[in-house]
This record gives structure tokens, C-alpha cells and sequence, in this order.
């Protein structure tokens, strides 16, 4: 099942109408009465009722309906926050510091002004000594 046969399914459930639906989704009615086909066979069940004149949804439709909803509402949200990642947006830094940053309290003023700034990152702060730094880093430690 592909994200495009459930925006198929909730566009055919929201007209009850293939013509109607087909021409919103910009495909043709052959194709979307195929695709609807093939998601009722992986399914396992009818999720509508079809005559001549209308088309309703099954009882199995009206289940489906609101769990395709939460499945692309889901995938919305999923490409949301990984584009949010790749802007830099959302995620974690480790931050490695030596006692004195702490004690003259720059680091905490540092942290607070960029959680305060940038509350989709998370930060995960760790004493070190100055002498090892350098190579957590390079190791990504």
C-alpha cells in the first residue's frame, strides 16, 4: 500500500463521486477506479458499495477512512520534522567543556540563550579535560 492509494481512498470517501474525484486528484477515472480496486484487494474487503448511480462507503470504508487519515497525518508530520532536522532545526548537539567554563558561568548563559533559541534541540553537556577535547570530537564522543 503507497500513501497515494490512501489520498485516492479519502478523496473518493470525502465526493463519493469517481468523476469528481478523479479530476481532484488530477488522474484519470480509469486509474483511480484501478487503484481503488487494488487497495480493496490488498485489504481484503470492499471499502465501498458501487451502483450505477452512487457510491458509498462501507461500514470496513468508514474505518479505513479515519485510519488513512491518521496514517497521512502521521507521514505529514514525519516529513515535517526531518525537514526541520535538515535545517539544522531539530535534534541534539553534544557540547564538551572543561570545569572553568562552567564556574565563570559562560557556558551556562551560552546554553540557556540557545535552548531559549532553539528548543527542538536537545543538548547533551559533559565535563572533560582540555587535554582530551580535541579527540572526542575528532571521534564524535
Amino acid at each position: 500500500m503507497e500513501l497515494r492509494h490512501l489520498r485516492y481512498f479519502l478523496e473518493l470517501a470525502k465526493t463519493l463521486h469517481y468523476g469528481v474525484a478523479a479530476e481532484n486528484l488530477n488522474i484519470s477515472t480509469p486509474t483511480l477506479s484501478v487503484q481503488i480496486n487494488q487497495l480493496e484487494e490488498e485489504l481484503g474487503a470492499p471499502l465501498f458499495y458501487r451502483t450505477q448511480r452512487k457510491v458509498e462507503l462501507t461500514q470496513i470504508g468508514e474505518i479505513f477512512q479515519q485510519e488513512a487519515r491518521e496514517t497521512l497525518q502521521h507521514a505529514e508530520q514525519a516529513k515535517s520534522r526531518v525537514r526541520s532536522a535538515a535545517r539544522g532545526e531539530r535534534g541534539y548537539i553534544r557540547v564538551g567543556y572543561v570545569a572553568s567554563a562552567l564556574l565563570s558561568g559562560i557556558l551556562t548563559r551560552l546554553l540557556t540563550s540557545f535552548s531559549a533559541s532553539a528548543p527542538d534541540i536537545s543538548i547533551n553537556a559533559r565535563e572533560s579535560v582540555m587535554d582530551t577535547l580535541a579527540t572526542q570530537v575528532s571521534e564524535r564522543t
